[in-house]
């Protein structure tokens, strides 16, 4: 009535995880490393210029410096103990020390002409500035000006014509008349005493 009898399974008390077993190697030699051969295309530097440094094996040179300017080179290291050769070197670093202190005072000497050349251009750009604000300040005081006097309105004396009437003409004859008077009579008394004159010399 349960169906077929199964069998009860356990985990088997035996069972290990098969691992492949390693053994030595016989013919292992090491680890691999290439060989090396001489280099056929080294050659020893020769040293024709100094020849009599030759004897000298300096593989470096260090120097440990504080400086408070910047920009020294070195060159020309020669290290010995024969004073000849010292003098030898130290004679011809003169030469060239001469000859760089030429080109550094025509460089500095250069240098100080673009340095004055551009304060120059410089002041001249900012009076040429401050010209131009001020000539912008005096055709903004006129234009302010000639506002206040459009403002301002212009006076104008009303004259009223003069009439000229027929007795204000009347009045004006006389008065020349009145004037020409004094004269007719001045005339009148010349001629009289010139005529009084005549008859007492006759």
């Amino acid at each position: 009535a349960d169906g077929d009898w199964e069998a009860s399974e356990i985990p088997n008390p035996d069972f290990e995880e098969w691992t492949q077993k390693f053994i030595p190697n016989p013919d292992y030699k090491g680890e691999w490393k290439a060989k090396e051969i001489p280099n056929p295309d080294f050659k020893e530097e020769p040293v024709l210029a100094h020849p009599e440094l030759a004897h000298y094996k300096v593989g470096g040179l260090g120097l440990d410096l504080w400086q408070v300017k910047s920009g020294s080179i070195f060159d020309d290291i020669v290290i010995t103990s024969d004073a000849k050769v010292a003098d030898k070197y130290l004679n011809q670093w003169k030469e060239n020390f001469e000859k760089e202190k030429e080109l550094m005072a025509e460089l500095d000497a250069q240098k100080e002409r673009e340095k004055q050349e551009t304060a120059k251009k410089e002041k001249e750009a900012a009076e040429a500035a401050e010209a131009a604000k001020e000539s912008e300040r005096k055709h903004e005081a006129a234009a302010d000006e000639l506002d206040d006097d459009d403002d301002e309105e212009p006076v104008v004396k009303k004259t009223e014509p003069e009439v000229v009437t027929e007795e204000a003409k009347e009045e004006a004859k006389k008065e020349a008349k009145k004037e020409a008077e004094p004269e007719v009579e001045k005339e009148k008394q010349k001629e009289s005493s010139k005529e009084e004159t005549k008859h007492d010399e006759l």
